[in-house]
């Protein structure tokens, strides 16, 4: 199941996406944050398990699904920009002034997070979360991370940003 969520081409428009926790005993969660970087937070008395204000000048993907508990969670962006720098093939300057996507998640649900940071900054206030896994893939944005205390695998791929990790 899922929704894509289209902007006027061109233009950068925000989208909100939400999903509940209700019935959700477990979550695996993927974002691709691209250019716009972002602040991820834990949400504090919602009924969501995910809760993002997101802004992006093409299409967004937002993919879920609940099965016996298990919820499964992709959020991204498609935006390809028009602008080009020897063509833009990678789409490089893809929603470059676009603001940062706002990322709230719950903290009563434990979450199997895997982050793409892409070319913006992300700072992560995962402190509060219930991770049982954290996998980032850094770009070349700075990342910050406070990270909860607890016992859960976690990957971490630099990239060329700067990076700040405390538990």
């Amino acid at each position: 199941v899922g929704d894509r969520l289209s902007g006027a081409e061109g233009t950068i428009e925000e989208q909100r996406v939400t999903f509940p926790v209700a019935g959700v005993q477990e979550a695996e969660l993927f974002i691709d944050f691209g250019a716009p970087g972002g602040n991820v937070f834990a949400l504090q008395d919602s009924s969501e398990l995910i809760d993002a204000q997101v802004n992006t000048s093409g299409e967004l993907l937002f993919q879920h699904e609940l099965t016996a508990g298990q919820a499964v969670i992709s959020l991204e962006s498609s935006a390809r920009s028009k602008r080009t720098f020897f063509g833009d093939p990678f789409g490089w300057f893809e929603d470059v002034e676009a603001d940062p996507w706002q990322v709230g998640l719950s903290p009563r649900a434990p979450i199997n997070l895997e982050m793409n940071l892409g070319s913006g900054s992300v700072d992560m206030a995962l402190g509060s979360l219930d991770l049982s896994g954290l996998i980032v893939d850094g770009g070349s944005g700075s990342a910050e991370m406070r990270l909860p205390a607890g016992d859960y695998d976690m990957a971490y791929d630099v990239g060329s940003g700067s990076t700040v990790m405390t538990l």
